[in-house]
């Protein structure tokens, strides 16, 4: 199958259920398509524990982006861009390092369910706010109706960052390389 898609995406995403069920071989076979790999394992544990994950992920053949989990907080995060910048090995480009804030919606009633306060929107954004602070290089926006609060830039510094799914997505089905420099874009 990816051989018959390779001509018509500009990346191949791996989640946890392709790496659990054939592991390492799957990182392996998709890179040898040249288009990048998004390894969407969210990690979320203790700040070393993630950063062993990350360092290890850094050291597959292929990956453009991995994910962690925003609510394992701003130590885990900085953790986590600290190993893919010291494990990075060149020539290959460092991964980027991806916050995913809320998981997608329906979230209203999981957040209630674990006593997790405000809107989506505004655990989201404020989120996506941490994992600024934790270095990391974006934040996909993960639910519906966080695009009308998102859309102008948040900070002025020299950002290699980048927001939101649908940029990816938009790369992915025109083939077109990930900018080298892109803004955060959530409204603060």
């Amino acid at each position: 199958m990816a051989s018959r898609l390779a001509g018509s995406v500009g990346m191949f995403k791996i989640g946890k259920q392709l790496l659990t069920a054939e592991g390492q071989e799957a990182v392996r076979n998709l890179s040898r398509f040249d288009l990048g790999i998004f390894l969407d394992l969210k990690f979320h544990d203790i700040p070393n524990t993630v950063a062993g994950a990350v360092s290890a992920a850094c050291s597959l053949p292929g990956i453009a982006f991995l994910t962690v989990h925003a609510l394992g907080g701003r130590a885990m995060m900085s953790a986590a861009s600290l190993a893919a910048v010291t494990a990075h090995s060149p020539p290959h480009a460092r991964p980027k390092v991806l916050g995913v804030t809320l998981l997608t919606s329906p979230y209203a009633a999981v957040m209630r369910e674990i006593r997790l306060t405000g809107t989506p929107v505004t655990r989201a954004v404020h989120l996506a706010r941490l994992a600024r602070r934790g270095k990391l290089d974006g934040a996909p926006r993960a639910i519906s109706r966080e695009p009308p609060r998102l859309g102008r830039p948040c900070a002025p510094e020299r950002i290699t960052s980048w927001w939101g799914a649908p940029l990816l997505r938009r790369m992915t089905l025109s083939r077109q390389p990930m900018p080298s420099s892109v803004r955060w874009s959530t409204q603060f």
